[in-house]
């Protein structure tokens, strides 16, 4: 009976275990979905797949790990939840998250169509759930579009006319150049993006910048319209978009002025004024009054016009005259090492006549010590011989720069009689604007004779050393010595005395 009862309880829990391991298995329930599965792109473009995980089973949540296979060798894949890249989500039961697939797809990727699937699995029980996704790569078509809001304009013969083109890229990263065809004789282009005079532009796929064509036209142009096409290329794509110049007799003829300086880039270490010398000459048959400006100033300089020592901003040129404009610029104290540019624009009253200008300055380092005595600023102290005297001397680090291994430095009229001990011996590093104190300390020795004597005082770096300092040392004799050469004196004065009355009476 009893082995009976126990085979009977063994079959009642084998078919609980089987039968609701069965049902446990079809219970679990992890599925994917996508709306679009298949998408088409360029090279080098990304594609983004919107799809959904939900989760139905006997667990109250599970921890679904995401992942991608068959993708091609250097193909980018994330998922995003919520604007953040994930690996992973968790799902409550009988609930469901929206995920966003981002595949980056390379420049190079060879035209065609792409298999490959998500994979979302859990680990207990094991279970993988697939989404089978498809990417069409079509070639990359490279093309330029070239668009102006102004593509025709009048100016005077003699004057300058500009023309803001935008130019809009599709394709892979290329570079572009730029040319002007039908460019009448002694007429002048250049090519500008902001302030800056370009040769070429780099663009990458959708961009989009705007260019400056400004075009120079000579003062003996003829009358009337200039058809003009301006080329945007690369070796692989080119473009091209038509503009118009109508020229017009020039209001005013013969006018013009030509701006100079002889050494556009210096040299200057660090707080110290830098000068430039601008030569201004009226090449027309009229006086002109004539403007300067600065366009551009880096920070922390100050700047100012010279003329004959006097600050201008204008001045008033007569015609086929020149002159002579010195543009100062101090800079801060603190000042950064390297290149700093000034724009000088110079133009005529009615601004019809204008220059531009670019001067460079380059700040460089530059290393100063000096030394003070606090306690004797008449650089003079008195000292008795046999005796010692103590003072400091503070070194200030007046450069821009770091300096290292400062010391202090004291040459003495004998280096027997006199001895000199300095405390420290040694500063590792002063920075620029700090001070170290050094206590020097000086014994004469009594074989010294009372007088005025200089010792020297300097500061010393492995960069650089400071200004040399005399100072006068006044050496006197101790009391007992002066009682000594009197009496001394005294006895020599009464023998000369006694040798001259005896002598005398002979």
């Amino acid at each position: 009976m009893r082995f009976e009862f126990l085979v009977l309880f063994g079959l009642v829990v084998f078919s609980f275990l089987f039968v609701g391991g069965v049902v446990y298995s079809v219970a679990m329930d992890l599925r994917l979905w996508c709306g679009t599965p298949s998408k088409v792109c360029f090279a080098g473009g990304v594609l983004s797949y919107d799809f959904s995980v939900s989760y139905v089973g006997p667990l109250p949540f599970i921890d679904v790990f995401l992942m991608v296979g068959g993708v091609p060798s250097g193909w980018r894949c994330r998922f995003v939840y919520g604007g953040y890249e994930v690996d992973a989500v968790r799902l409550m039961n009988k609930t469901s998250v929206n995920l966003v697939l981002m595949v980056n797809v390379p420049g190079n990727a060879a035209p065609g169509s792409y298999d490959f699937h998500v994979v979302a699995c859990y680990d207990y029980p094991p279970y993988k759930s697939y989404l089978n996704l498809r990417a069409t790569v079509k070639p990359m078509v490279s093309g330029l579009v070239l668009s102006c809001l102004t593509p025709a304009k009048v100016v005077e013969a003699g004057g300058t006319v500009s023309f803001d083109v935008k130019i809009k890229y599709y394709g892979v990263r290329d570079e572009f150049r730029f040319s002007v065809l039908n460019l009448p004789n002694d007429w002048s282009v250049s090519f500008y993006y902001g302030v800056d005079e370009i040769l070429l532009v780099s663009l990458n796929n959708d961009d989009e910048v705007t260019i400056r064509v400004k075009l120079s036209i000579p003062m003996d142009t003829s009358v009337g319209d200039y058809n003009l096409t301006l080329n945007v290329y690369s070796k692989s794509v080119s473009e091209s978009l038509s503009l118009m110049v109508r020229v017009k007799p020039s209001s005013i003829v013969n006018r013009g002025l030509k701006v100079f300086v002889d050494y556009p880039i210096v040299d200057v270490e660090a707080g110290r004024t830098v000068y430039f010398t601008l030569t201004i000459r009226n090449l027309g048959v009229m006086d002109e009054v004539v403007y300067l400006n600065l366009t551009d100033k880096p920070s922390g300089w100050s700047t100012t016009f010279r003329v004959a020592g006097k600050v201008v901003r204008g001045l008033l040129l007569p015609a086929g005259g020149s002159v002579n404009v010195a543009f100062e610029a101090t800079p801060s104290p603190y000042i950064n090492i390297g290149e700093h540019r000034f724009r000088v624009q110079v133009y005529s009253e009615d601004k019809v006549i204008v220059k531009d200008l670019t001067l460079i300055v380059n700040v460089i380092g530059s290393y100063s010590l000096s030394i003070t005595f606090p306690e004797f600023p008449a650089l003079y102290f008195t000292i008795t011989s046999g005796e010692s005297k103590s003072f400091t001397v503070t070194v200030t680090n007046t450069g821009f720069l770091n300096v290292t291994n400062v010391y202090v430095s004291v040459d003495v009229p004998s280096a027997i009689d006199w001895r000199v001990d300095v405390e420290p011996s040694k500063v590792l590093i002063l920075k620029p604007n700090d001070k170290a104190n050094f206590k020097v300390n000086i014994y004469v020795s009594t074989i010294v004779s009372a007088g005025d004597y200089f010792i020297t005082v300097k500061a010393v770096s492995d960069q650089v050393s400071s200004t040399a300092r005399d100072v006068r040392v006044s050496v006197t004799k101790p009391t007992e010595w002066g009682y000594i050469g009197f009496g001394i004196v005294l006895v020599a004065f009464v023998v000369v005395v006694i040798v001259f009355r005896r002598f005398g009476r002979r």
